[in-house]
């Protein structure tokens, strides 16, 4: 964490550590002597000495708050920076990351939560520990000076010490009913997130569930209060018995410097510094065993933010990678592939083995959790098979270069990203070789139907998306799915290219000419072998292609042609039928 801390601003690393010492000194060590000085030359009828001590004291004060101020600017630069820094450590490395599996994991999600909010903890413990190591310093140094004023004062700052140790104790268990709260913290911000966002706006109205939602939300966040002022209470009798043992031992010392003073063993000058001191030391040591138990807390962040930051993805990178195929000349072959996500026990996929040739045109169909999402994961190595594997042209997909082979896919999904950027950008990160060259641009956006509505955008290809910003645009789901399909246009002549879903907020007849476009520039890709994936539960556009593969729970049932399916009348002929019987019901419903 300090070398964390350094990396991100290292002026503020070395100058905070150095003030929080300079200025503790002053509090402690430099007021007492100047003290101590003022009441020896009042005891002594010195009025001079005693006025340039109150000098001194003086100018002592307004270095110090000086120096507080400027503490604070230095600390509130550190934690911007800190922040800054782990932000850009944790993009890097989770956005990065070969494989999608640890979004499926709630360990993931727990710690996620536990630094999304403080990502500024390396600060934190550094500028804790910077302030402990300074008390430390101050505190060997007042046990010196008191030790000279009389040993025995230094027994009555140890005996208010193990008072604070308790604190310790009590974090733990604070720390304890805090991870107890984190997953209903989680789903309490998505209650809340539905609340207050747009995502829901429209249904919850509809649908009457504002009570629900709050509901919901209130009693979430009742369990985390519940859990968190647990854990806050648990401070309470450390608290208590640590001040009345300050209390008691700082009693004791005034005493004993009374009575020290009574039998002329130490002079006026000697009580004054003593008093000082002791009052001083006191705070100081029991602040920092305190301190130390508020680095067990951070400590606890920590553990998470590291736990982020070292994440690797288990997706193994081949030492000597074979070279990417620049064109298929058999195709693909799943061979008895079966898979399980993380975190669940029903496999998504048993036992499929598919041939999938060069230069086809590929229909997955099945209900929702059949596993056609799954197997085009796998396909693009979002994740690796459980058991048996999928070769390309007989290469095994865990011996190619991961990067090379996804250059080789363009994707489609259902659910697409909207990123808020200029038009050009949404679409040109699909090639961002090509993001400003603008016929290259036009040409994708023309190809995914959506030329009209961009070229009626107040500035064309540069137009902000996103109603949040000034002057920016806000589309319909279909105009925000077309800007996805464009995105995919902009890779040149893929191998492979995966239509999941893509046009679930277009109508029928614009998803039969986004299909038809991408087999028009699938032509092209078929003399490489090229192979098209599509996935729709419109299955009237199956009938674009060379082969349909049926799913269900996770298995293959059916491989045919369209017409060859029809025939054998099984599962995907009832699919189909029932489906044209709505579609031939609607004239008559509207």
């Amino acid at each position: 964490m300090a070398q964390i801390a350094c990396q991100a601003w290292l002026f503020g690393a070395l100058a905070t550590p150095a003030l929080f010492l300079f200025q503790t000194i002053l509090e402690r060590v430099a007021v007492a002597f100047a003290a101590a000085a003022i009441i020896d030359g009042l005891y002594h009828g010195h009025s001079m000495q005693a006025a340039l001590w109150t000098g001194v004291l003086g100018i002592v004060a307004v270095i110090n708050g000086s120096c507080t101020l400027l503490v604070n600017k230095i600390q509130d630069v550190m934690y911007l920076k800190c922040a800054q820094e782990i932000t850009q450590r944790l993009m890097k490395v989770l956005v990065t990351a070969s494989g999608i599996e640890h979004l499926d994991s709630p360990e993931y999600a727990d710690r996620l939560r536990i630094v999304r909010d403080r990502v500024d903890v390396p600060a934190d413990i550094f500028l804790n520990l910077s302030v402990w190591i300074s008390t430390l310093f101050t505190i060997v140094l007042s046990f010196v000076l008191l030790w000279q004023i009389h040993p025995l004062l230094l027994l009555f700052i140890l005996l208010a010490c193990p008072a604070a140790l308790f604190q310790g104790a009590a974090m733990t268990r604070e720390i304890h009913y805090a991870g107890q709260s984190i997953a209903d913290e989680r789903l309490s911000e998505r209650f809340r997130d539905l609340a207050l966002g747009e995502e829901g706006a429209k249904e919850l109205r509809m649908l009457g569930l504002s009570e629900l939602i709050v509901g919901r939300y209130r009693e979430l966040r009742a369990r985390v209060t519940r859990a968190r002022a647990l854990g806050r209470l648990q401070h309470v009798r450390p608290a208590v018995f640590g001040g009345l043992a300050k209390g008691l031992c700082l009693g004791g010392g005034l005493l004993f410097l009374v009575y020290l003073l009574g039998t002329h063993q130490a002079t006026a000058a000697q009580i004054a510094l003593g008093v000082t001191l002791l009052n001083g030391t006191l705070s100081g040591s029991i602040s920092l065993l305190m301190k130390a138990s508020f680095l067990i807390e951070q400590g606890w962040m920590a553990e998470s933010l590291l736990a982020l930051l070292s994440y690797r993805s288990p997706l193994k990178q081949p030492v000597k990678p074979l070279p990417c195929p620049e064109k298929l000349e058999r195709g693909l072959c799943v061979e008895h592939v079966s898979f399980t996500y993380p975190g669940t026990e029903q496999p998504a996929l048993q036992d499929v083995s598919l041939t999938l040739p060069a230069g086809a045109t590929i229909a997955l169909v099945g209900e929702n959790g059949s596993g056609k999402t799954t197997l085009l994961k796998l396909l693009c190595r979002f994740y690796d098979p459980d058991e048996g594997r999928i070769t390309v042209d007989g290469i095994d997909l865990r011996e190619l270069a991961l990067e090379a082979w996804r250059a080789q896919l363009t994707l489609v999904q259902q659910h697409f990203g909207r990123y808020h950027f200029l038009v050009r950008e949404t679409v040109g990160v699909g090639d961002i070789t090509s993001i400003s060259r603008d016929a290259r641009l036009l040409q994708a956006v023309q190809g995914a139907g959506a030329d009209a509505f961009v070229q009626r955008l107040p500035a064309g290809l540069d137009t902000q998306l996103g109603a949040e910003f000034e002057k920016g645009r806000d589309l319909s789901g279909g105009q925000w799915q077309k800007l996805a399909i464009a995105r995919a246009h902009m890779r040149r002549q893929p191998l492979i290219t995966i239509l999941d879903e893509p046009s679930a907020s277009l109508d029928p007849k614009a998803e039969y000419e986004v299909y038809s476009r991408f087999q028009q520039l699938m032509e092209a890709n078929r003399r490489r072998g090229g192979i098209l994936f599509l996935v729709s539960h419109r299955l009237e556009t199956t009938r674009l292609a060379d082969v349909v593969i049926v799913l269900a729970n996770g298995q293959v049932v059916e491989v045919g042609t369209h017409q060859q399916l029809l025939d054998a009348n099984k599962t995907y002929a009832e699919l189909y039928r029932l489906k044209m019987q709505i579609l031939e019901a609607q004239p008559e419903n509207q």
